[in-house]
C-alpha cells in the first residue's frame, strides 16, 4: 500500500493561499486514507475553512473506535459537527466550511475501499489489466452540495432555493447520469486493482494560451500514466503534468489536488 497526493495551486490564487488542501495517512488500527477538500472561491476564509474541514475528517477516522460500519452520514455529520465547533471557537464566519470533501478509507481486513464524494470533483481507478477509468462530478449552477449543507437544515433549505436548477450530473465515459444534488457515498473490492483515487475539480480548469479548455479526459490521461508505484508517484506525476503544459503556454484556472492509494506490491 503507497498513498500520494499533490496540490497546485491556480494561476487566479497565485501570492495567495490555496484553497484546496489534503491529509493523508494510516491510523494504528491499519486503515489507508486520504481526505481531499477543495474552498469555495466566493466565500471568505475558505483555505482555511478547508483546511478545518480535512483535520475534522481525520480525526474522525484516526478515532480507535472507528470502522468500515462508520464509513456512512455518521461519520460525515460527526466530522462536520466537529469542524464548526473549531470555526466559531477561531471566531471564523461559518460561510468558511463552504468547502467540497472527497474521502477515501482502505480497510486491510475485508480488502474494501470505501469513497464519499460531497461536491463536485472526479473519481478515478485501475483495475489490474483494464484501461484506468474516470468519473465526474459536476453541478448545473456550479453550486457544490457541501457537507457543511448536511448538518444545517436551514443553510441547506436556503442553498436549494437560491439553485433550483442544480441538477447533479456522473458522468462516466460516454454514460451520464443526473440527479438532485447528493452525496455519494460507495463501497469497492480492492482485490483486483492498481490503484484508487479523487481529485478536486481544478484537474478540469486547464486552457490553452487561445483560452480553449482542455478536457479532463486529456489532463488524466497524463496524470494516470504512472512510470512507478513506489515513493512520491502522484507528485511526480503532478509536477510533470504542470511542467509539461507551462512549456506550452497552458495554465490551471483553479487550484487542483489529486491523491491516490495504490495496491500494486514493489516488482509486479
Amino acid at each position: 500500500m503507497n498513498i500520494d497526493a499533490y496540490s497546485m495551486i491556480g494561476k487566479p490564487h497565485r501570492g495567495a493561499m490555496c484553497q484546496d488542501y489534503y491529509r493523508k495517512g494510516t491510523t494504528r488500527s491499519g486503515i489507508s486514507y486520504f481526505i481531499v477538500c477543495d474552498g469555495c472561491s466566493s466565500a471568505p476564509d475558505t483555505d482555511v475553512g478547508a483546511r478545518i474541514i480535512a483535520l475534522a475528517f481525520e480525526r474522525v477516522i484516526n478515532h480507535d473506535s472507528f470502522d468500515e460500519n462508520k464509513f456512512n452520514n455518521s461519520m460525515i455529520w460527526d466530522a462536520m459537527t466537529l469542524a464548526k465547533e473549531n470555526c466559531l471557537a477561531m471566531h471564523l464566519n461559518i460561510g468558511c466550511l463552504e468547502a467540497t470533501a472527497l474521502v477515501a478509507a482502505f480497510f486491510p481486513e475485508t480488502q474494501t475501499i470505501c469513497h464519499i464524494a460531497c461536491g463536485d470533483g472526479f473519481i478515478f481507478w485501475k483495475e489490474k489489466d483494464k484501461a484506468p477509468e474516470l468519473c465526474e462530478i459536476s453541478f448545473a449552477q456550479n453550486a457544490p452540495y457541501y457537507p457543511i449543507l448536511f448538518i444545517n437544515a436551514e443553510q441547506y433549505h436556503c442553498w436549494r432555493k437560491l439553485y433550483d436548477k442544480n441538477d447533479m450530473t456522473i458522468k462516466q465515459g460516454s454514460e451520464i447520469k443526473t440527479s438532485h444534488p447528493t452525496i455519494i457515498s460507495c463501497a469497492l473490492s480492492a482485490n483486483n486493482l492498481e490503484y484508487f483515487g479523487m481529485a478536486t475539480d481544478g484537474c478540469g480548469s486547464f486552457v490553452t494560451n487561445a483560452s480553449e479548455i482542455i478536457s479532463p479526459e486529456i489532463i488524466f490521461k497524463e496524470v494516470l500514466d504512472f512510470p512507478s508505484y513506489t515513493g512520491s508517484f502522484v507528485q511526480r506525476s503532478g509536477n510533470f503534468l504542470i511542467k509539461n503544459h507551462q512549456k506550452q503556454g497552458t495554465v490551471n484556472n483553479d487550484d487542483l489536488t489529486i491523491a491516490a492509494m495504490c495496491f500494486v506490491k514493489q516488482g509486479e
